[in-house]
């Protein structure tokens, strides 16, 4: 594994030196692949979303659930050829990586032996620029990924509750593993399978619109109107809904 990583490690030191993970031009948010692992406490993850030029994928990493995979038209695959191959191109294409939080870098590093920091942007450090506004607006601190689309008026509905994905993923496999056919699933967790996805979707697609959005609030950090910037921004985004 080490062997695989250290040409794409090379690659990506020649293409980019020096990236500020908190930070990122509106041509990197636009240029930018989103993505978002979804798994178990403790493992490798059960499978990634992926944003790139506005096409979204799903891929399944985790045997487990490949019925549940092939149910969905989902792509199954290697993790550690698909997460390589995906550091390839951004580096070939001079792309950042983008999650929110440093989650998905440090599973890139523990599970599959990449080192993305100087490809990686982390939407939750990039967001920070909003938090005046949000909490003048509303008088709340926004930490999570939920709160920030909140804000920012995307809908992210509630029937998907917090940290429910894992347990989820680990109804499905179990059930699965039991039963060997996804038509032989109760309703209840077949929902749980829909859900997962479903999650991932939105948390991947709202990331993106949110890191173009601050992107856009901080363009110019010379300038004194970084708050006017900001909430023109929120404005047209607001009456865009």
């Amino acid at each position: 594994m080490t062997e695989q990583a250290t040409p794409i490690l090379e690659l990506i030191a020649s293409v980019i030196h020096s990236v500020n993970e908190s930070e990122i031009s509106p041509i990197q948010a636009d240029k930018a692949i989103y993505i978002d692992f979804e798994g178990l406490m403790n493992e490798p993850p059960s499978l990634i979303g992926v944003m790139i030029d506005g096409e979204f994928s799903q891929h399944v990493f985790d045997p487990k659930l490949y019925l549940a995979a092939a149910h969905s038209n989902l792509d199954c695959c290697d993790a550690s050829s698909f997460c390589n191959e995906l550091v390839m191109r951004a580096s070939d294409e001079k792309r950042r990586i983008v999650a929110f939080s440093s989650y998905e870098k440090t599973i890139f590093k523990k599970y599959y032996g990449l080192d993305i920091s100087p490809l990686y942007a982390d939407a939750r450090k990039i967001a920070k620029v909003l938090r005046p506004l949000i909490l003048q607006a509303s008088g709340e601190k926004p930490r999570d990924l939920k709160s920030y689309l909140n804000a920012i008026g995307y809908e992210r509905g509630n029937y998907l509750g917090l940290k429910q994905t894992a347990p989820r993923i680990r109804a499905v496999s179990s059930m699965l593993e039991k039963r060997q056919d996804f038509e032989n699933l109760t309703p209840t967790v077949k929902a749980k399978w829909t859900k997962v996805l479903q999650h991932n979707h939105i948390d991947v697609d709202g990331m993106s619109i949110l890191v173009n959005l601050c992107s856009q609030a901080t363009k110019s950090k010379k300038s004194n109107d970084k708050r006017i910037r900001c909430f023109t921004v929120l404005s047209n985004i607001s009456s865009q809904e």
